[in-house]
């Protein structure tokens, strides 16, 4: 179930919501920002209202776009965040919904996820993520 908040940050949709749910089976301090993203994903196939989630591809990518949108902002300096510390995570998956519990949409979807860390020793944790859109059209 989606608790979040949605934020409108320079004309791009954000969902910052259940993203970081606590797993205690996975030390997260050893995770690439790839296998949080992964992790996170594999936890969707057991959502109510999942019928079916498989994922295509999860993979790092350029930040700089991020960074330059965020790095004179008022959050960018509150949580001390350098550019080192930052990740944006791309991730594809074909999902589908059952629409009379959840107001999902199905489909090949992307969806990109942003990342952060204290330091270089502590752990990558899900702070944004871009609403999913459909790859397909």
């Amino acid at each position: 179930m989606i608790a979040g908040l949605i934020l409108l940050v320079s004309g791009v949709l954000i969902i910052n919501n259940y993203l970081n749910r606590a797993d205690t089976s996975i030390n997260k301090n050893f995770l690439s920002p790839e296998d949080v993203v992964r992790s996170h994903l594999n936890e969707r196939k057991n959502e109510v209202g999942t019928i079916s989630f498989e994922i295509i591809n999860v993979k790092e990518v350029d930040k700089s776009g991020y960074v330059s949108m965020m790095k004179d902002s008022e959050i960018w300096e509150l949580k001390g965040w350098s550019t080192e510390n930052i990740a944006v995570v791309r991730s594809y998956y074909i999902a589908k919904y059952d629409n009379a519990k959840v107001p999902f949409v199905s489909g090949k979807l992307c969806q990109e996820f942003y990342l952060s860390r204290k330091n270089n020793n502590s752990p990558w944790i899900i702070h944004d993520a871009m609403t999913p859109y459909d790859v397909q059209s």
